[in-house]
């Protein structure tokens, strides 16, 4: 209950504190919002619960994005369109894009990256380039292909799951096929797999970027188990019983 009680607290201190110290969005004929203020002070709100905390919860992410359905793009290309501005788009699609750039960079360089850009642009105008930017600096890689399908995209992935294990020889190999559902593009993301095997599991991180896609594990004990995601980083949903 202080966990939910802070986290509410926290994003309502976010949202003033974002909004006089980030200044007004800047408004030109082909760049328009950032992200959108919401997000942002579920930002700070994760910030404050990080520090207050010493965790950041992803439940609580869950409990905000899954009141709605998040349909639409994150990028409103009219500020002055309050109900998508202030919406629940805004607010918990905002929440989840920022969770998922935290686990696709890492926690050193997303956290960098948000201290760097309130300190860069505090109290001026700001765009979603500005943010993107940013974060591309402190990751040190491209990310336009998240921002692609998660800011200005308008559709979210489904994914189904498939595995197999069988011994070859001493060893055991444990096949993981993945497929997106969606049918609506395909996504690039980074997915977590839970391998449960007799003496412990194990999570392994898996590039998936096409329709469907294959991984040979080698493993050494048979599979008894494959969860896609366990951690919820991704906001997703699943087809099939896996």
């Amino acid at each position: 209950m202080l966990h939910v009680q802070l986290w509410i607290l926290a994003g309502a201190v976010g949202l003033l504190a974002t909004g006089a110290y980030l200044g007004r969005v800047a408004q030109t004929t082909h760049r328009e919002t950032v992200v959108g203020l919401g997000a942002f002070a579920l930002c700070i709100a994760a910030l404050i619960a990080w520090r207050e905390l010493g965790a950041y919860s992803r439940e609580t992410v869950h409990v905000n994005a899954g009141q709605y359905f998040l349909e639409g793009t994150l990028y409103v290309r009219d500020s002055m369109d309050v109900s998508r501005f202030f919406g629940p788009t805004t607010f918990s699609k905002g929440a989840w894009v920022l969770h998922m750039l935290r686990h696709v960079m890492g926690d050193s360089s997303f956290f960098h990256a948000l201290r760097t850009y309130v300190r860069e642009f505090a109290y001026g105008n700001v765009v979603t380039e500005d943010f993107q930017r940013i974060c591309e600096r402190e990751h040190g890689r491209p990310l336009d292909w998240f921002f692609k399908e998660w800011v200005y995209g308008m559709s979210e992935p489904a994914y189904a799951l498939d595995w197999a294990s069988a011994a070859q020889g001493a060893d055991t190999m444990t096949v993981v096929t993945i497929r997106q559902t969606t049918g609506a593009g395909t996504f690039t993301m980074p997915l977590d797999l839970r391998i449960s095997r007799a003496g412990g599991d194990t999570t392994l991180v898996v590039w998936d970027s096409l329709p469907t896609q294959r991984w040979d594990l080698r493993l050494g004990r048979a599979t008894t188990g494959v969860v896609l995601d366990p951690d919820g980083w991704v906001l997703r949903r699943m087809d099939g019983n896996r």
